[in-house]
């Protein structure tokens, strides 16, 4: 084998690793414009982390971080007042690694079908989390996140607006 044949291998596992193993634990990959992630993404919330917490999963055997969020408001879909994630606990793969929540963040969350064990999965861990701050003097809720701009609202309205 040379060792050009050899990386090869070791991509395309990696490639194949990065697309599989995320599906288990109920991520997806995105689709290619935001309009598809809207149109294509079951629920989208804007959510406040309560608790995270480290537990066995019974079922699947395996340590898993479950964050409990508090539903703030809904834009599509329906998710009850209080819903659960189950993410990996650590790294997936060298390329994957989950997100992490803090009590009281909040966030507007893309989320999918439900996954394993009836806890919904995110969309895409990348880009299916938007996280919020309050502005410093109008307390206005604004993006933590440097790939958006303007208000939560004024996101969540154009949104809206992508579902008509």
């Amino acid at each position: 084998m040379t060792v050009r044949s050899a990386l090869c291998s070791v991509l395309w596992c990696g490639l194949m690793l990065s697309f599989l193993i995320p599906r288990a634990y109920g991520h997806r990959e995105i689709p290619e414009s935001f309009e598809d992630l809207v149109n294509r993404t079951e629920r989208i919330v804007l959510a406040s982390c309560l608790r995270s917490v480290k537990r066995v999963d019974e079922t699947l055997q395996a340590q898993f971080v479950f964050v409990e969020f508090a539903r703030l408001e809904s834009v599509k879909g329906a998710l009850p007042k209080q819903f659960s994630l189950r993410l990996p606990d650590g790294p997936v793969s060298h390329y994957l690694v989950p997100p992490a929540f803090s009590p009281g963040e909040e966030v507007i969350l893309f989320v999918g079908r439900d996954g394993p064990g009836g806890y919904p999965g995110l969309v895409s861990w990348s880009k299916g989390i938007y996280r919020t701050k309050r502005h410093p003097q109008s307390g206005e809720r604004i993006f933590a996140d440097p790939r958006a701009v303007g208000t939560i609202q004024d996101f969540l309205n154009f949104i809206r607006r992508l579902l008509r």
